[in-house]
C-alpha cells in the first residue's frame, strides 16, 4: 500500500502509519467474492474490476464497501500501480436486507392464512395472492397478479363495487360473493377487505380475504329444512285427530256397504270410488306426518330386495312400453329393520318419480341394491350417516335431469316442479322423512339432460341379529269375546260390526265409565279390549290400568286417531300388546286382533 488518503482514514479508522509496509486487505480481513487472483488477473487484461467486499474496521465492525479497482501504469521502468477506490455501501446494504427480510415476512403473512388473501393495487388488478387463493380459484400466483380481481367472481359488477365501498370507507365486512373456479364450479365467500398504506401512511391498495361459507349454508340449509318440517309436521299432528276418525268412519261403513250389495251394480261401482278417495285421504294424511318423524311405526327385519320385487311387479303394469327397469342385487345380505309399509312407500315413489321423468322419451329405471361400509365419520358420504354397515338402495333413470337449483329444493316440502293439479310437492319431502325415521339417509344426484339418481342408505340387520322375516298368519276368524271403546260412536259401531261378520262376539261402549261398568259387570267374560288412545274423560292407558286391576291377563289393543310419537316399548311396559293408527282397513284391523288373540299370556 503506497497510498491511503483521509476518506480511508475516516471509513476504517486505521491511519497511514498503522498500514506503512503491510497488505492493508490482510490488516482489514478483506473477504473477496471470488480469489483475489482471478480479481488481479481481470485487472491485468482489462484494466478494471468492481464488486463488492466485506472488510473489518479499526474498532471491530464489519462494513461493506462498493470497491472499484483500476491498473495504472507507471512511467520509467516503474511497475505498474492499482487504484482501489471504497464506497461504503453499509447502511444501504442493511436497508436493502431488512427490505428483503420484511418482503419475506409479508409474504409469510400472506401464506399463513389459510383463507384466499389478495393484494390489489389502486387500478384494480391483483398484485399478490396465496395459495389458499390459487386452490380456490384454480391459477397460478404467477397468472392472477396483474389481472382484474374482478375476474375471479361469478358477480364482476358486484366485486367491484365492493372494492368502491372499501376506497370509499376504508373496511368492508363480511361482502357475499361467489367465486369462479377456473372449471366453472363457484364457491361462496365473504368478502372482508381493508386500505393498506406505505411507510408515509398514503393508500397504495386494498388487501383482501375471502372467506368459504359453503358449509356454513348447507349447515342452515338443513336446519331450516329441519324446522320448516317439524312445523308442518306439528300442524298435520293437530287436526290428523279428528281427520283421521272422519277417514276411518268413511272406510269402514263402505267396505260393509260393499259387502251387502251385489258387484255388478252401478251403486258398487260408485261405492269403489268412495272407499278409494278415503284411502287417499288416509294416505295423505301418513305422507304429512312421515317426515316429521310423529308417528313411530312397528320395525320388524325385512328383505329390502323383496319390499323392491313388490314395487316392480305393481309398477311394470302400469309403465309405457317405452321405460324398461333393469334390477341388479350385489349385497350378501339386504336385511333391514323397516316399516314395511313405509319402505314401500319410498321405492314406489322413487319409481314413479323416474317414470315422471322419461315420461316424454321413454328410458331404463335402474334398481340396485349394494352393502355400502362406512368405517369413520369423515369417510362418510353425509353428514347424517355415522359409521356403520349399510343397504344402498339406488333408483336412477336417464331421463330430464334437474338444474342445480331444482336439486337443492327436492326434499322441500310441497316443492313440486309439475303443473297444478298433478303433485301435491311431499312425494320426496315425505320419502325424506321416512328414510331419516329408519336412521337413514337420502343423497340424490343430476344434471340436465343426464338423469337423476337416488341413493337410500338404511342400517343393515346382521344376520345373526334377525328375527324371522316372514310370519305365517292364522286365520282371521275367531269366536273371542271383544270389547270395542271409543268416545266416536260411529267408530265402535263399524268395529263391532267388522268383529261380526269375521265370526268374534263384539261389545261396544262410547266412554271409559261405560267400558269400567261393563267389565266389571261381566269380569272374565272378555278375551280383548281394544281402546282409544285419547278420550275425554280418561285416557286409554289409565283405562287399561283400571282394567288389568280387575282382570291382570287381559289382553289391550290401543289405538288412536292422533298421530303422535307412541313409543311402543313404552306401551308394552304398560301392559297394552299392539298399538294402530287409525283409521285402519277392515283387513289390517282383524289382523291386528288376530295376532294379539294368538299371542303368548
Amino acid at each position: 500500500m503506497v497510498f491511503w488518503n483521509t476518506g480511508a482514514v475516516q471509513t476504517y479508522g486505521f491511519t497511514r502509519k498503522d498500514l506503512a509496509g503491510k497488505d492493508h486487505h490482510a490488516v482489514l480481513n478483506t473477504r473477496f467474492p471470488s480469489p483475489v487472483e482471478n480479481i488481479l488477473s481481470i485487472v491485468e487484461s482489462s484494466g478494471r474490476w468492481e464488486g463488492e467486499l466485506t472488510q473489518t474496521t479499526k474498532d471491530g465492525r464489519q462494513i461493506v464497501v462498493l470497491s472499484r479497482w483500476a491498473m495504472r501504469r507507471g512511467r520509467a521502468n516503474r511497475p505498474p500501480e492499482i487504484l482501489e477506490i471504497n464506497t461504503d455501501i453499509t447502511t444501504r446494504r442493511r436497508t436493502e436486507e431488512a427490505l428483503r427480510l420484511a418482503s419475506v415476512y409479508n409474504r409469510s403473512l400472506i401464506e399463513a392464512s389459510l383463507d384466499p388473501l389478495v393484494t390489489i393495487d389502486l387500478e384494480g388488478r391483483v398484485s399478490d395472492v396465496n395459495s389458499a387463493t390459487e386452490l380456490i380459484t384454480g391459477y397460478s400466483r404467477t397468472d392472477l397478479i396483474g389481472t382484474d380481481h374482478a375476474d375471479c367472481f361469478t358477480q364482476p359488477e358486484r366485486a367491484r363495487a365492493g372494492y368502491r365501498l372499501v376506497l370509499e370507507k376504508g373496511f368492508l365486512r363480511d361482502y357475499p360473493l361467489e367465486i369462479r373456479h377456473m372449471s366453472g364450479r363457484s364457491t361462496s365467500v365473504l368478502y372482508n377487505a381493508s386500505l393498506y398504506r406505505d411507510e408515509n401512511g398514503k393508500v397504495i391498495g386494498v388487501v383482501a380475504t375471502a372467506r368459504d361459507i359453503t358449509e356454513k349454508n348447507r349447515l342452515e340449509r338443513h336446519v331450516r329444512e329441519t324446522h320448516k318440517m317439524e312445523a308442518i309436521g306439528t300442524l298435520a299432528g293437530g287436526i290428523s285427530h279428528d281427520f283421521n276418525n272422519i277417514i276411518a268412519g268413511i272406510i269402514g261403513f263402505t267396505e260393509m256397504v260393499l259387502d251387502d250389495i251385489p258387484e255388478d251394480t252401478p251403486a258398487h261401482r260408485r261405492l269403489g270410488y268412495v272407499l278409494k278417495g278415503a284411502h287417499r285421504g288416509r294416505d295423505l294424511v301418513r305422507q304429512i306426518l312421515a317426515f316429521s318423524r310423529r308417528s313411530e311405526q312397528e320395525k320388524k327385519v325385512v328383505s329390502l330386495d323383496q319390499i323392491v320385487d313388490e314395487v316392480v311387479t305393481l309398477v311394470r303394469a302400469t309403465l309405457p312400453a317405452t321405460i324398461g327397469i333393469r334390477r341388479r342385487n350385489t349385497a350378501r345380505s339386504d336385511l333391514i329393520s323397516a316399516d314395511p309399509t313405509q319402505i314401500h312407500q319410498v321405492v314406489i315413489n322413487l319409481c314413479s318419480n323416474a317414470a315422471q321423468a322419461m315420461s316424454e322419451r321413454g328410458g331404463i329405471i335402474e334398481i340396485s341394491i349394494a352393502e355400502e361400509v362406512v368405517s369413520s365419520v369423515e369417510e362418510a358420504l353425509h353428514q347424517d350417516l355415522p359409521p356403520g354397515c349399510y343397504v344402498r338402495l339406488t333408483v336412477s333413470d336417464n331421463g330430464r335431469g334437474m338444474e342445480p337449483a331444482t336439486l337443492e329444493r327436492i326434499f322441500e316440502p310441497f316443492f313440486t316442479t309439475k303443473p297444478p293439479g298433478e303433485g301435491t310437492g311431499l312425494g320426496l319431502a315425505v320419502v325424506h322423512g321416512i328414510v331419516k325415521n329408519h336412521d337413514g339417509v337420502i343423497t340424490a344426484s343430476s344434471r340436465p339432460g343426464g338423469g337423476s339418481s337416488f341413493s337410500v342408505y338404511i342400517p343393515q340387520v346382521q344376520t345373526g341379529e334377525a328375527d324371522e322375516i316372514q310370519r305365517i298368519e292364522a286365520a282371521l276368524e275367531g269366536q273371542e269375546s271383544i270389547l270395542v271403546v271409543d268416545d266416536e260412536e260411529f267408530i265402535v259401531e263399524m268395529n263391532t260390526q267388522r268383529l261380526r261378520r269375521f265370526g268374534y262376539r263384539a261389545t261396544g261402549a262410547t266412554s271409559s265409565a261405560e267400558a269400567m261398568e261393563l267389565f266389571r259387570a261381566n269380569p272374565g267374560s272378555f278375551d280383548l279390549v281394544v281402546i282409544d288412545h285419547i278420550m275425554p274423560d280418561m285416557t286409554g292407558l289409565d283405562l287399561a290400568k283400571a282394567l288389568f286391576a280387575i282382570d291382570p291377563d287381559i289382553r289391550i289393543i290401543m289405538c288412536s286417531g292422533l298421530n303422535e310419537p307412541v313409543s311402543m316399548e313404552r306401551m308394552r311396559q304398560a301392559g297394552i300388546r299392539d298399538f294402530f293408527t287409525k283409521p285402519a282397513d277392515r283387513n289390517e284391523f282383524i289382523r291386528i286382533v288376530r295376532n294379539v288373540l294368538d299371542s303368548p299370556p
